[in-house]
């Protein structure tokens, strides 16, 4: 089965589960919802479209490519790009801590994806061939 049909059907499941869930608990809170602004609603539709649909689709495609080792690796950049993002669109004080955890990130990913020594080793080809050594 396609990663993207199955991360359809992962959604839509979970979101049943969880209306009915806060149907439940929430009895009077579907009213509630008519209140909500349209900024509030169009935010709303973006992270549930963009950030948690189109993203768990593409999780999940590169999980059948690469498998679930290579693209578990990436799950770190979470935390990276929801640091970014409360910068950004929330005025969140990024503090020094918070960069220093960034650079931990970005040097654990490149480590583990094997990209830091992929571009080590192209530099060092690289050098070889600038001295004429092959």
């Amino acid at each position: 089965m396609d990663a993207r049909l199955l991360t359809g059907y992962m959604l839509l499941i979970g979101s049943l589960f969880l209306l009915l869930i806060a149907l439940w608990k929430e009895p009077n809170g579907i009213t509630s919802l008519r209140t909500g602004s349209v900024s509030i609603w169009l935010i709303f539709l973006f992270s549930a479209l963009f950030a948690t649909a189109i993203g768990h689709m593409v999780y999940n495609s590169m999980i059948q490519k690469i498998g679930a080792a290579g693209a578990s690796i990436f799950l770190n950049l979470n935390t990276f790009f929801s640091l970014i993002g409360a910068g950004l669109f929330l005025g969140e004080k990024l503090l020094p801590a918070h960069f220093i955890g960034l650079i931990f990130i970005v040097l654990g990913v490149s480590l583990g994806s094997g990209a830091l020594e992929y571009y080590m080793r192209s530099m060092r080809k690289m050098g070889t061939e600038d001295k004429g050594v092959e």
